[in-house]
């Protein structure tokens, strides 16, 4: 079975899209310049910066992995994923903690308070920021409201609903091996193969991780209404970020559309 990023007529397979996106992202003189500013501007290392925003630029799609959009491609056409964002975060939270060992804060006021410049957050949760928030942003320019990011699923209609599909099994292995040969600090992200098993747990240590990853999740939309204005701040840097992935993700897209008028 194909694991699709979209789908009408032949459609796009979702692994060449989402390692398309990293690849025209890892190629723009953006990503240079924003990792020296969040570098300075957080004390991350420059190159922790650009390997969290290629990370963001590779994963932000990967919530199209999940059954409910899957099985409206095996029927056919699947050209709307409402909220895979928030799912893509989801999925990318479990994998960040379990694999790197790195995690953001649950709380949306500290969140806020982070992201604002009012406090300052340890290396490891801000380096988790950079890559989780671009992934939940990327689509600001379709966002019209605070409740674009509110995700509504309880732990059971998530497992039902935004448990990894079983034709993506493929495309998500796949995906662990590419991050396996082209990430060094985020190594551990590869471990995104093991998502699924997070998400069908039910007690343990493995459901407290998928169920600390949908309170995040869950958390988003007050963190984003009450995050300040700070030019200087770290949401600053997240906003430059996600528009990194947002511009190499339309670019992808654009090349895709432009060889299907071709033929």
């Amino acid at each position: 079975m194909t694991c699709y990023a979209w789908r009408k007529g032949e459609g796009e397979k979702l692994y060449s899209h989402l390692v398309e996106t990293y690849r025209v992202a890892k190629q723009m003189w953006e990503l240079e310049a924003l990792s020296k500013k969040v570098s300075k501007l957080t004390g991350l290392e420059r190159e922790a910066c650009r390997e969290a925003v290629l990370a963001a630029a590779l994963l932000h799609d990967i919530g199209k992995a999940s059954v409910t959009y899957q099985k409206e491609c095996a029927k056919g056409e699947c050209e709307e994923f409402r909220q895979h964002y928030l799912v893509s975060t989801l999925y990318t939270y479990i994998a960040l903690k379990e694999g790197v060992g790195i995690a953001p804060p649950t709380d949306p006021r500290t969140l806020a308070e982070m992201l604002s410049g009012r406090r300052e957050g340890e290396r490891e949760e801000v380096m988790a920021l950079l890559v989780l928030l671009p992934i939940a942003l990327h689509h600001y320019h379709q966002i019209r409201s605070y409740g674009s990011l509110e995700y509504s699923g309880d732990e059971a209609s998530t497992r039902k609903h935004h448990a990894i599909y079983s034709g993506c099994g493929g495309c998500v292995e796949e995906l662990a091996r590419f991050i396996d040969e082209n990430f060094d600090s985020l190594r551990g992200l590869r471990r995104i193969e093991e998502v699924h098993l997070f998400i069908e747990a039910s007690e343990g240590p493995a459901r407290e991780t998928f169920v600390e990853a949908l309170i995040f999740v869950r958390n988003l939309a007050r963190t984003v209404k009450s995050v300040g204005t700070d030019t200087s701040s770290l949401a600053l840097a997240v906003e430059a970020a996600a528009g990194i992935v947002n511009l190499s993700d339309g670019a992808v897209a654009a090349r895709v559309r432009r060889k299907r008028a071709r033929t």
